[in-house]
């Protein structure tokens, strides 16, 4: 639930500086630099923000959106080691606010995560799903009848 609600106050929150975001100059290192340098493994957490600084929704669909460096970022790494980083939880819900964001902002719909599941998006939602403790056979006993 806190998720949600840390989901849900990030994307208000995009929605409403969206203009003046896009005048200012970033002053986050790129993911090229950092992704090629051999010392982030020591610093995941670092890595992680500037990813989720650097990620920019281009389409509906959010492995399309992540770019290749990031991607492969996510896909090399221990996906167990990352959940031990602090900053995870907050880079999960940064890039999900962003997707959902420019959903709002460009097709005015929300669209489903779970037909995303491909790439290095499978890795974030499955991670999100673990966070929000998403259930799957709750939702087919719901859909099943009873007997």
């Amino acid at each position: 639930m806190k998720c949600f609600f840390f989901i849900l106050t990030c994307s208000l929150g995009f929605l409403f500086s969206c203009s003046e975001s896009q005048q200012k100059p970033k002053q986050v290192a790129s993911v090229t630099q950092q992704v090629n340098t051999t010392d982030y493994k020591e610093n995941y957490d670092s890595m992680l923000l500037v990813i989720s600084n650097e990620f920019e929704p281009k389409s509906i669909n959010l492995n399309n959106s992540i770019s290749s460096k990031a991607s492969s970022f996510i896909l090399n790494v221990d996906a167990n080691c990352l959940r031990k980083q602090s900053m995870y939880d907050t880079f999960i819900a940064i890039i999900l606010a962003k997707l959902y964001s420019n959903h709002l902002k460009c097709y005015n719909q929300g669209y489903d995560l779970l037909s995303m599941k491909e790439g290095a998006a499978k890795v974030i939602i499955v991670e999100f799903e673990k966070m929000a403790g998403y259930d799957k056979s709750l939702i087919w006993n719901f859909l099943t009848p009873a007997k």
